[in-house]
């Protein structure tokens, strides 16, 4: 079973992905595969955009929510089994599903996964193995050695200082994008909540941190992978929020 979703993985997600980034590498001038990177990175999200949209919309209306999910749970506080058929009511009467955000990220995990392995891959320090080139289309030609430089300046497989660098900016990217998704300004019952305080802080503050500390030390492509990503979330998210 496992050996079948390997090899399922590989098939449907990894080596179209890999032949991808081959084809902008060879094809984009300069053979920058920092650009490579941030082109494949935008034709994703392009595919994706759908999927994304839905998550931020849901997102967007769960917060719409808070106040009277509140309201409730303070109200029936010492009936936990009344307090969970109302909630679930709730969300009936207002046509929400808890998990509706859920579902695209899920299916999204394979995918970031083999980006991962990709630009791991790209950033090794003796370039594409042959385990790699085995996995190239007919149609599409073996790279050589691929340049790992990024505008002629930024090191994207070896050294320390090109994945620093990116990891904070990916993080400070992080940052913007939790504080852009945040109510504005709260109401005064959504401030009075201990818990949702809490977690404004903690997604405010520790997932940028721990953006910074998970990329500080792998290659520098997946630090411009995301912070690629994060700015098109930023965008994307700023579309929807201006709509609603």
């Amino acid at each position: 079973m496992i050996n079948l979703i390997v090899s399922l993985y590989n098939l449907f997600i990894y080596q179209p992905l890999l032949n991808g980034l081959v084809l902008l590498y060879e094809l984009l001038p300069w053979q920058d595969l920092g650009i490579a990177v941030i082109a494949l990175t935008l034709l994703v999200r392009i595919i994706l955009f759908p999927l994304n949209s839905q998550a931020f919309q849901a997102q967007k209306r769960l917060q719409l929510l808070q106040p009277k999910l509140q309201e409730l749970q303070k109200r029936l506080q010492h009936n936990k089994e009344k307090q969970v058929a109302e909630t679930l009511a709730l969300y009936k009467t207002e046509g929400i599903s808890p998990f509706a955000g859920l579902l695209p990220l899920l299916i999204q995990i394979p995918l970031l996964v083999a980006l991962y392995h990709l630009f791991f891959a790209f950033g090794a320090k003796d370039g594409l193995q042959a385990s790699q080139l085995q996995l190239l289309y007919s149609f599409v030609s073996p790279p050589g050695d691929v340049n790992p430089m990024f505008l002629g300046v930024v090191n994207l497989s070896t050294g320390w200082v090109a994945s620093a660098a990116l990891a904070v900016v990916a993080g400070a990217l992080q940052f913007v994008q939790t504080r852009q998704a945040l109510p504005k300004k709260p109401s005064a019952k959504e401030a009075a909540s201990p818990f949702m305080k809490a977690f404004q802080r903690q997604a405010t503050y520790l997932f940028p941190l721990v953006t910074v500390f998970i990329l500080f030390r792998l290659p520098a492509a997946i630090g411009l992978y995301w912070a690629t990503t994060t700015l098109f979330s930023i965008w994307q998210q700023g579309r929807i929020l201006k709509k609603s």
